[in-house]
């Protein structure tokens, strides 16, 4: 009896041992393949463009911001995002926003609102061929028909129309701009175009979707936390101009 029984509580260990084995093969991450859009890590690359441009200290109740593409979009959807952002974490009354976006090509401008009030009104001068979309803010829009692309020449209209501005951002292969308003004591009163134009408060990029090989499996239930395992094969980052 003895015997049997000790055989008995050794089938019944193997028997557990398969089934836990055989969970854990079920849970484990096969080799890396390319990650779909439902894989839980993305990998995004930004490359910040050096160019024609100029920021000042424009005075007065207003800010004036101008940009300007040069070459069609890399994406599929023709969007340039216009990112609008504060310059100080207690931004304190903001004057007039006027923004002054020139394509050469047909594109779509999408304003989008980051950490300012979501009342913001901004007044939109916008070449013919293109188009404005805004994301909690109200954009007041005037289409002009002839507004120059080029940088030297935006400068100039720009100025002639609007007295001073508060930056120029000129780019060729960026979808996206930063531009922070507030008035920044440490710039110059005149915004003196420069051709290689590098401002961590005005700027564009160019920001792509990057290939990320990897494995997932869907979590059995629990308090368990969750584990991500990323491995970075590069983290350079990149100036364009």
């Amino acid at each position: 009896m003895r015997s049997g029984s000790a055989f008995g509580w050794t089938s019944l260990l193997l028997l557990l041992l398969r089934i836990l084995t055989a969970q854990a093969a079920e849970e484990t991450c096969q080799p890396p393949g390319p990650a779909g859009e439902q894989h839980p890590v993305q990998a995004l690359l930004e490359n910040v463009e050096v160019g024609p441009g100029c920021a000042a200290r424009e005075h007065g109740n207003k800010e004036t911001h101008a940009v300007a593409l040069g070459s069609a979009l890399s994406n599929t959807e023709d969007k340039m995002a216009v990112l609008l952002q504060p310059l100080s974490p207690s931004p304190h009354a903001l004057r007039s926003i006027h923004l002054v976006l020139s394509s050469k090509f047909p594109i779509t401008w999408f304003l989008q609102n980051e950490g300012l009030p979501s009342n913001l009104s901004v007044w939109v001068q916008v070449s013919a061929n293109s188009t404005v979309q805004s994301f909690n803010l109200n954009a007041r829009v005037q289409t002009i028909s002839s507004l120059p692309f080029r940088p030297f020449s935006l400068h100039r209209w720009a100025l002639k129309h609007h007295g001073n501005l508060s930056s120029l951002i000129h780019t060729m292969h960026g979808n996206r701009v930063y531009i922070r308003l507030g008035e920044d004591p440490s710039l110059p009163t005149v915004c003196r175009l420069q051709s290689m134009f590098l401002s961590q408060n005005y700027k564009a990029s160019d920001l792509q979707p990057q290939e990320v090989q990897g494995c997932a499996f869907a979590r059995r239930g629990g308090a368990s936390p969750e584990v991500h395992v990323i491995r970075l094969h590069s983290a350079d980052a990149g100036l364009c101009g």
